[in-house]
């Protein structure tokens, strides 16, 4: 996931160059999708690989530093 944000930022920002350069409707569209849809990439992997450590934190009694530092959340 987190890879396909990058390559949706990397969309956006040739879109947005191509804008400023001929100012088309369509290219700015193209950015506000990429963005929006990177974004929610992002914060979809973000949630994924939390979940994760905290499951991992409870499954292993001797990580109780990760276990400390997921509680402060």
């Amino acid at each position: 996931m987190l890879v396909a944000a990058l390559v949706l930022a990397l969309v956006a920002f040739v879109a947005l160059v191509n804008f400023v350069i001929s100012g088309t409707d369509w290219s700015l569209y193209l950015v506000f999708a990429a963005a929006g849809l990177g974004l929610v990439c992002f914060i979809l992997d973000w949630a994924h690989k939390h979940r994760t450590d905290k499951a991992r934190a409870a499954e292993n009694p001797e990580q109780e530093s990760l276990r400390a530092a997921l509680r402060e959340d």
